[in-house]
This record gives C-alpha cells, structure tokens and sequence, in this order.
C-alpha cells in the first residue's frame, strides 16, 4: 500500500502561526507514524474518510440491510448521564452509514449525581431476542441501581427493578445473563488492619422481577497483595461465561487470580494458573464482558487496544473427581489500532457465530484530543482457525472512524461502560442512501490537512535514512491525495476523468518478488504502453513508499 503524503513548500523552521495550527490538529485523525508502525500492518489505518474494507463480494447484496444493533455506553460526568449510542452492522460485517458519522443517540438514563472516577455500569439481555435489558449502575460504596430497558419502538423505556440487597457497600456490581436468567456479580472489599480481602456473592433475579436471591455461599477471595498490578480499576474486572461446561469465569484486579462459579450448584472454584512467580504476573485481568468461542476453547477480550486470548484447558482435582479449569498465559490475537491506553480504551463483543466487533474510544487521560466530539474506530473481524492461538490472527472486514457527539472533558469522568448487542430484525433500511453510496465511505464532509505533522515528518526523515543510507527516493505524488479505500477486491471499476490533475502519476506495483515504478505525465496525449522507471526487488520484504522533499 503506497502512502501518499507530502510536506509543505519550502523547508526550514516552522513559524509561530504553524506551531499553533498543528497543536491544535488532532493526532488520532492526521496521524501517520502510529500507523506505518502499527503491528498489524499500514494498510490497516482508519481516519475520517479513510475505511478499511475487507468485504467479500459475495456477500454485496448484505451490504446495506441492517442485521444487528450495537449500544455504546459511555457515562459523562459533565450532563449526568449514562448515554447508549446506536451502531448498526449488516450481516456482511459492515457498518451502516458512512466514515465520521456520528453514533446515533439511542438513549439517556439521568444519573442522580455526575458519575465520578470510580463509576462502573453494565448490561445483561433480560430475554433471548435481546429486546430487553438490565442495567446496573453504581458509585464506589455506595447501593447499585437496577433498571430495566425496554427496546421496543417508538422509544426505550426505562422501569425500576427491585434493590440488590446487602450490596450497598459493594466495590462493583456487574450484571450476567446465563441461560435467561440475570445475575448479579458483587465483591465487597473486606479490612481487617492492614489487610484487606474480597466478599464475593452471586444473585439471581427471580422469575417475575420481584428480587434478587443468594445462590450458594458467599465466598472471601485470597487477602490482596501487594504490591498490586500497574493496572487499575475495581477488584472486579470481568468475566466470560462458557456456556459447555455451565460456568462462570470470574477475573479480578491482582495478577492470574480466577474463579468459576457454577450457576447450578452455586460453588466457587479457584482457576489454575502458571504457578511461576515471573510467568504468572503476565496474566492480564479480563474487562467487562469477555467472549468465549467454543471450537477454539478459548475466551477472547480486548484490553486497551489489543484482542488477547486465554486457552482454556481442564484439569481433574487431587481427588481426581470435578474437573479444574486451567487458563494458560494470554495470548497476543491481534491489534484494532495503534494508539496507547493514555489515548483511549475498548471493549469485544460477537455478532454471530464467527462475526467479531471490537469499539475502541478515544476517551484519554493524558492525550486529550483538541476536537470537540469523542473519536471511535469501530472494527468488524472473523476469527482465524489455528491449533496454536498466537497463529490464527483476524481478518477485517471493516473497520472505519466515527463520532461520538460529546466533548472529550477527562475532568468530568467519562467512561466506556458498556458494548451491547441486539438483532435488529424487522428495522428499516436507513433513509436508503446506503444504496447510493459509491462506495463504502465517504469523505465529502471530512477535511484533509494539506501538512504533514512533525512527528511523521520526522519519523519518515529516520526511515529514509535507516532504510536506504541516504535520503529517499522521490515519488512525485499529489499531496492532496488522501481519500483510501482500502479493499481486498480485486476488480476497481474506472471512472472518466473529471478533474485535469497537473502533476505527474506515479504507479508502483508488485509482481512477486519485485516491485516496478512507472512514471508517467497526466497531461500527455501520446498513450502508449508505459516503461518502467525503476525495478526493486523486494524479496520477502514489504515496502512502503512515500515522498521525501
């Protein structure tokens, strides 16, 4: 994939007037340098008119009916509110709408107060269609709130559901749907001096609505030590529920700690891990909602920017009676973008038997983005089937830039609760401008700087350096040229000409082993078959072009 991009006239020191203007760009949209370095490949990067699109054509006819619903929940302290966005996704995988659309509103539940740092909300599906939800919300300490949510149309309704006693001092209390019915997940941070433990508890939401219940014992978890893992957050991270063995995973905050609890029996059971002391500090808490995927026998979650996945295994006890799960060390999968936990955070969740989506926001803590709405990268994949975990990979299907319509403001506690998804049978084909797109994204609406940002223009400068020795080849190419679809199809249809385009055109392809260069001038009206200007053989090396100068 060539990377077009160019620097400004003229060279020397930047004035004042273009510092300021580039403070004020936004690295997560002009940025180049995090993607040419990204680990899963250059070809992968996303910006405002800039999709990914790895469709099948087969598949074309799916392209513009919606299939499934995904709420986003992201909790804002500045209006006090809990607020679900919408996405939809066609059966093919891809996103309906175009590149830096906003999310569509759903739904706001008002908060009795702006939700703080140590705020944590969840959803459970209350039925088996989706339609119905369980929310719970809560502040550190203090009692959950449980609500239902109805998606019926016109609009979501919201109804209270019975409080979840003896949780009023619960450090978190996550909802889990298991087979139609709700659970409530609580641990309550026990002190004893210096030391300190967990309560853990499960509940279940009779049928009817009418309370939660105690299943089985409550157990206390090992005394927390410390000093505790670099990662934050609640005591309670996450869980998966892995439907063929009829348990519950459980994760926590301290490193490789695990437990089951078996619904039907209501017992709690400790996860094995890798008993070296080194070995074991490389497990990583599992967050919010994982995804198990039974023929891998494996559960895959999403931590900051990356899909990791444990390799679940059973062991039979000393008595060598119930059987044991074992998790083995996490598993790198792959990578939904370039950028660090400071510039944003994301959650998994399964569309279908094989179909994947990960949300990643931009909602940082450090890097705060100078744009007025939240940025979200959302990503449709399948999952490769490898015996070894770390060789299977995704494949993308889509992945392109939306917005949230809310105001980056770290001070005000934002938090990216929740992903959720529905089908969304019977829905409407959204105003029916899908069928008039051209293509897959759009980017009328978006702007594209005509500068380069420092940083990419310094990384390039390094590159042609330590790639060639010297300075880098020039490739003649339109700066303003930035609007990529990037597809695996291998038919592009072409259009007349509609613009005179006064620059030379350079065309790069591969044929195996080498890589040919033509050089031609557009405005020539002698058409013969082109020469090539410069053979590069590249082995079984990828190279990246770009224009240096």
């Amino acid at each position: 994939m060539l990377w077009e991009e160019s620097e400004s006239e003229g060279e020397g020191e930047e004035s004042e007037s273009d510092g300021e203007e580039e403070w004020r760009r936004c690295r997560l949209c002009d940025c180049l340098c995090r993607w040419i370095n990204f680990p899963s490949g250059a070809d992968r990067r996303v910006a405002p008119g800039i999709d990914y699109v790895g469709l099948p054509d087969a598949d074309a006819a799916d392209h513009h009916l919606p299939a499934w619903s995904l709420l986003v929940g992201v909790a804002d302290g500045a209006s006090s509110s809990l607020r679900l966005s919408r996405l939809r996704v066609a059966r093919s995988g891809r996103f309906l709408g175009r590149s830096d659309d906003a999310l569509e509103v759903f739904h706001d539940i008002a908060l009795a107060k702006p939700p703080e740092y140590t705020f944590n909300a969840g959803v459970a599906p209350l039925d088996s269609d989706g339609r119905s939800l369980c929310v719970l919300h809560q502040e550190y300490l203090e009692q959950p709130q449980a609500l239902q949510l109805t998606l019926q149309p016109p609009k979501p309704q919201e109804m209270p559901l019975p409080e979840i006693e003896g949780t009023s001092t619960a450090d978190y209390c996550m909802p889990i749907s298991v087979d139609g019915h709700i659970w409530a997940l609580s641990a309550t941070l026990q002190a004893d001096g210096i030391d300190k433990s967990l309560r853990v508890a499960m509940r279940r939401l009779v049928p009817g609505g009418r309370r939660w219940e105690l299943v089985g014992s409550p157990f206390t978890c090992p005394r927390l030590h410390y000093p505790l893992p670099p990662w934050d957050g609640s005591f309670l991270q996450g869980y998966a529920v892995i439907p063929d063995a009829k348990l519950i995973l459980v994760s926590f905050l301290q490193y490789g700690l695990f437990f089951t609890f078996a619904p039907d029996s209501g017992s709690w059971t400790r996860v094995l891990t890798d008993t070296d002391k080194n070995r074991s500090q490389r497990y990583l808490p599992i967050i919010g909602r994982a995804i198990y995927v039974e023929h891998h026998k494996a559960v895959y979650f999403l931590r900051n920017n990356a899909i990791y996945a444990y390799k679940l295994t059973y062991h039979k006890d000393d008595q060598g009676g119930m059987q044991q799960l074992k998790l083995d060390l996490p598993v790198v999968i792959d990578f939904v973008c370039p950028f660090s936990p400071e510039q944003g955070y994301g959650l998994l969740t399964r569309l279908s038997s094989r179909l994947m989506c990960a949300v990643w926001i931009s909602l940082a803590w450090v890097e705060q983005c100078p744009c007025e709405n939240l940025h979200a990268i959302v990503t449709t994949f399948y999952l490769h089937d490898a015996q070894d975990l770390a060789q299977g990979g995704i494949k993308v299907l889509h992945s392109t830039y939306r917005r949230l319509d809310m105001v980056p403001n770290p001070a005000a506690h934002q938090h990216f609760c929740f992903l959720q998804e529905y089908e969304d049978q019977g829905s409407l084909v959204l105003q029916q401008r899908g069928e008039e797109e051209e293509g897959l994204t759009s980017s009328q609406h978006v702007e594209h700087p005509s500068k380069m940002l420092s940083c990419c223009r310094h990384m390039m400068e390094m590159r042609s350096i330590s790639l060639f020795g010297t300075t880098s080849r020039s490739l003649l190419v339109d700066p303003a040229s930035r609007q990529q679809v990037c597809s695996s199809s291998h038919d592009v249809p072409v259009k007349p000409a509609t613009t005179t385009i006064k620059k030379d055109l350079i065309i790069i392809c591969q044929a195996r082993s080498r890589s040919v260069i033509y050089q031609t001038g557009a405005m020539d009206d002698d058409v013969k078959p082109l020469e090539p200007c410069y053979v590069a053989d590249v082995g079984d090396c990828d190279w990246h072009f770009f224009q240096s100068g």
